[in-house]
């Protein structure tokens, strides 16, 4: 397992939790275009939110690093969501797995 991977299957989120998370995945697919979107935001799952921290699960390293990009506009849109200072780390978590969209850019589609 890499260093920097983690599982989480013993991670829970509450109902308010998964709600604000939704609700953050619309606004993102609104305000960004469509393929990066799909290419970066679609595929992460949060995983757990604890003390302020959400964490959002990833593929592998390359997504980790380009998801981070939007770390503060989605702790942003979660702050918001959940009436509280919401701080986003992202990992490569081996519950992640590549469904839909990644799989045809894997194949080229």
């Amino acid at each position: 397992m890499n260093p920097k991977s983690t599982r989480t299957s013993k991670d829970t989120l509450d109902k308010t939790t998964k709600q604000a998370w939704r609700s953050v995945r619309r606004q993102l697919q609104e305000l960004l275009p469509n393929r990066l979107f799909d290419t970066w935001i679609k595929q992460a799952r949060p995983l757990s939110y604890k003390n302020g921290v959400l964490i959002i699960g990833v593929l592998n390293e390359f997504e980790r690093e380009k998801l981070e990009v939007y770390n503060a506009a989605i702790g942003r849109l979660m702050t918001d969501a959940m009436g509280e200072t919401v701080s986003v780390k992202v990992v490569v978590s081996d519950d992640i797995k590549p469904r839909g969209r990644i799989i045809e850019i894997i194949a080229g589609k």
